[in-house]
């Protein structure tokens, strides 16, 4: 039996950018996210971190990566998933589907970032085996 790696959870998503800061004001303006971290590059990589620590990496790419993007995305976890679609109409933010329970009864959003990447609002139950796993409830 081999040793298992030991982890303190998941310290970022990654996400391919053609514009990084054009995508970091936009999640700075949509979600209050803060800069923590910029490379010095041209087109820099960028580290934003969000009000309950997590933190997103944007790549900077010159072209949309091949393949399809619906299957890696970024999930928030949000209290009250209609306050939040409001939010999103206000900053003019289109789900790409109607709202749905995932399987364990979570009702969940998708919607596109401006560079395309799929982001998912969820607002799970506080008995979800989920979010005691995220928040050690």
């Amino acid at each position: 039996m081999s040793v298992m790696v030991k982890t303190s959870g998941v310290e970022h998503i990654g996400l391919f950018a053609q514009d990084t800061i054009g995508l970091a004001r936009w999640y700075m303006a949509v979600f209050g996210a803060t800069e923590v971290s910029r490379s010095a590059d041209s087109k820099p990589i960028i580290f934003l971190s969000f009000q309950e620590g997590s933190l997103i990496e944007l790549i900077p790419v010159s072209s949309p990566p091949a393949g399809e993007k619906e299957f890696v995305h970024v999930c928030f976890a949000v209290e009250d998933l209609q306050e939040a679609i409001a939010a999103l109409h206000d900053n003019d933010v289109k789900l790409s589907k109607d709202v749905f329970e995932a399987y364990d009864h979570t009702p969940v959003a998708f919607f596109h970032d401006p560079e395309g990447n799929l982001v998912q609002l969820a607002q799970r139950p506080l008995t979800s085996p989920i979010t005691a796993a995220v928040f050690g409830t």
